[in-house]
């Protein structure tokens, strides 16, 4: 997912790399897991950068100084939509954004049965 992320950094350009925060989600039990976390993420980007949860978030991970109002969330390890991506990135992110005072959370959706997961999924098995 790094490499994806680096990718989107690349591709898009400088102005929008210092935007590109790679999160993970889906923390279970009580040991360390990686992070950031999406719900930190998504909680720390709407703040202004005067609230101190902006400031720690921002000197651990560097990308999220700027106030964020709009949240684009891709979770690109993902061919269908699930419980994960529904559940926890689209309703509980959001929720979470939105009321850290995020104006606009949006998550693209997984292939799932789109013509172009499809097609993809056939060019391989016609190899």
């Amino acid at each position: 997912m790094a490499a994806i992320c680096a990718y989107l950094a690349t591709a898009s350009g400088n102005a929008s790399a210092d935007c590109l925060v790679h999160v993970y989600q889906s923390q279970f039990g009580y040991q360390p897991w990686l992070g950031p976390t999406l719900n930190n993420a998504a909680a720390a980007f709407p703040l202004p950068v005067t609230d101190p949860r902006k400031r720690t978030f921002s000197e651990l991970h560097g990308n999220a100084a700027v106030l964020t109002n709009i949240c684009f969330a891709i979770a690109p390890g993902f061919a269908a939509d699930c419980v994960e991506t529904l559940s926890e990135i689209k309703w509980e992110a959001g929720e979470v954004f939105e009321s850290c005072g995020g104006h606009e959370f949006i998550y693209v959706p997984c292939l799932n049965d789109s013509d172009a997961h499809v097609s993809a999924l056939l060019s391989v098995l016609q190899l």
